[in-house]
C-alpha cells in the first residue's frame, strides 16, 4: 500500500523522481570515493620510496606483486616497463607462474621510474624491482621476464630503461624465446605493439 501511494505521488510530482535519481547518484559517487579512498590508504603507497628493501610476498599476476617491509607496510607494486597477458591465457599463466617460483619470498630492492608520480591512479606503486644475484641487487625483474620472452615491453608509455628493455626484447624474438616462439602470440604482441605507438603518436 505504501510503495502505490509512493508511485502516485512521483506520478504527480515528477521533481521527485529526479531529485531520488539525484540523490542515488551522489550517494554512489559518494561511496565509490570513499572505497577508493580506503583502498589507496590498504595499499598505503606514501610509505614506500626509491630504494627501499622489502619482501616480495605474492605474486598477482604477471606484471604484479604484493611486496612488505620489515616495519609492516605493504603495497601493490606494478612492474615498471613490461606487460603481461591475462592468467587465464597460456604464456600469461606461465609467466604468473615464472614469477611466483623464482621470486616470491625473496627479498627485493624497488626503484622508482619518477620520485613525482610513484603510483598509478589505483595506488599502485610504479616500481623496477631487483633481487641480489652475486651479493647485490643487480637482477631486474622486469627485465628477466622480457629476456625469457614471458612478458613483452609496455611501450605505450615511455619509462626510464626502455632502450635497455627493447633491446632485450629483440634478443629474446630473435632467438624465439616464450611467445616469441608461438607464432599466434608473437602476432598478438605485435599488435599490441602497434596500438600502443599509435596511441603515442595521437598524444603528440
Amino acid at each position: 500500500m505504501k510503495i502505490k501511494m509512493i508511485f502516485r505521488k512521483i506520478k504527480q510530482h515528477p521533481e521527485i523522481a529526479i531529485s531520488m535519481i539525484l540523490l542515488s547518484i551522489s550517494a554512489y559517487y559518494f561511496v565509490g570515493a570513499q572505497t577508493f579512498r580506503t583502498h589507496l590508504k590498504m595499499l598505503n603507497p606514501d610509505a614506500f620510496n626509491d630504494g627501499d628493501i622489502v619482501r616480495i610476498s605474492d605474486a598477482i599476476d604477471g606484471d604484479e606483486i604484493k611486496v612488505t617491509k620489515n616495519d609492516g607496510s605493504h603495497t601493490v607494486i606494478r612492474i615498471v616497463g613490461i606487460q603481461s597477458n591475462s592468467i587465464q591465457t597460456k604464456w600469461g599463466g606461465q609467466c604468473f607462474d615464472y614469477l611466483k617460483n623464482h621470486f616470491v619470498g625473496k627479498t627485493a630492492k624497488i626503484f622508482l621510474n619518477s620520485k613525482k608520480n610513484k603510483a598509478d591512479k589505483t595506488g599502485r606503486v610504479l616500481a623496477y624491482v631487483h633481487v641480489v644475484t652475486d651479493g647485490q641487487f643487480t637482477r631486474d625483474i622486469g627485465l628477466d621476464l622480457v629476456k625469457e620472452g614471458l612478458a613483452i615491453v609496455y611501450t605505450k608509455y615511455d619509462f626510464l630503461r626502455i632502450n635497455d628493455y627493447l633491446q632485450d626484447e629483440r634478443k629474446a624474438e630473435d632467438q624465439k624465446n616464450g611467445l616469441w616462439g608461438d607464432t599466434d602470440a608473437a602476432k598478438r604482441a605485435k599488435a599490441f605493439k602497434l596500438s600502443w605507438q599509435q596511441a603515442r603518436e595521437k598524444k603528440k
